[in-house]
This record gives C-alpha cells, structure tokens and sequence, in this order.
C-alpha cells in the first residue's frame, strides 16, 4: 500500500477508537505517524498535543483523502 506524506488520514483502530491529522513521515518500521490528530471519540473532535505513531497492526481501516 502506497501512502503519500501530507496527505488528510482518518485512522479507525481495532479498539474501536478513530483518530484523523496529517499523514507524516514515520522513521519507525511498522508505524504509521499521524501529525496534528484530533481523537474523534467525544462528542467534539479534541486536539492531541504532539504526533502519534500508530503499529499498523492495530488499524482497522485507514481513510487517505
């Protein structure tokens, strides 16, 4: 699966949480970083400080726009 950095991302984990941002570039095989993301599991999307590196073997789907 090819995957383009700086691309919009929404990110469903198997836990059934979801998280979207900004797809970066991850140093770290087997991850997926996710720059600027915003938990969307509230009733209101919530900033998340920093970037989130993602083991893609947790994800349930990922949406690239």
């Amino acid at each position: 699966m090819w995957i383009y950095t700086g691309r919009n991302v929404l990110v469903t984990l198997l836990d059934g949480t979801a998280v979207r941002g900004k797809l970066g570039w991850s140093w770290a095989l087997g991850m997926l970083r996710v720059r600027d993301p915003e938990s969307l599991d509230g009733d209101e999307p919530e900033a998340l400080p920093g970037f989130l590196l993602v083991p893609r073997t947790q994800i349930l789907i990922a949406q690239v726009q």
